[in-house]
């Protein structure tokens, strides 16, 4: 009799765990929920780093002009800024490197080719390219930090970061440029964001 009670209450506690297990769901990580185009503001984030999921596509939408980061073509280096469309070329990967230190490569979806910082005439550096092959100018060039500003806003900078990815006006097709990085200046501030569907 013994017997049977102990072989009910194992079989009902392993019933018990698989039903347990079955439920549970996969918890991505979360940081900037998608806003509308029309420039509605996400609530508070609470997170202060960069948390991708691994082979998501995102956009990369500027909190001031609301254009996204885009590659002019697949062959031109120019790194631009247009009018959301959800073509590939406004489409982008973010993966960790370094062991996840907070530096983060950032790849073109319809290039293959990595986000570039390029050392200007006029400061150490003054705008970006798509590159055809990461590290081949200079890691920190294409080491990218991603810093929590608020409401689901990013600023992103290079290694050297005293500059940030800027939007250079409000117009479609002008070339990407990086800046100095000024605290609170919308144009350095960026959305990133699973595209709509």
């Amino acid at each position: 009799m013994k017997t049977i009670i102990h072989q009910a209450f194992s079989l009902a506690l392993l019933l018990c765990i698989s039903l347990l297990l079955s439920c549970k769901k996969e918890v991505r990580p979360v940081l900037a929920r998608p806003a509308s185009l029309s420039g509605e503001k996400n609530g508070p984030v609470s997170v202060n780093r960069w948390d991708p999921s691994p082979g998501e596509y995102y956009r990369i939408r500027n909190s001031s002009s609301n254009l996204v980061l885009q590659v002019k073509s697949y062959n031109e280096e120019a790194v631009i800024q247009g009018t959301w469309n959800g073509d590939a070329a406004q489409l982008w990967t973010i993966a960790p490197i370094w062991n996840n230190g907070g530096s983060y490569v950032i790849t073109n979806g319809f290039s293959g080719k990595v986000l570039t910082g390029l050392k200007g005439p006029n400061g150490p550096i003054s705008f970006v390219i798509q590159d055809n092959n990461a590290w081949s100018i200079h890691p920190l060039l294409q080491a990218w930090w991603i810093q929590d500003r608020y409401n689901g806003r990013f600023v992103l900078k290079p290694g050297f970061q005293y500059y940030a990815l800027t939007s250079p006006s409000n117009s479609p097709g002008n070339e990407v440029t990086i800046y100095s990085y000024h605290l609170n200046s919308e144009n350095q501030e960026w959305y990133i964001e699973l595209p709509p569907s």
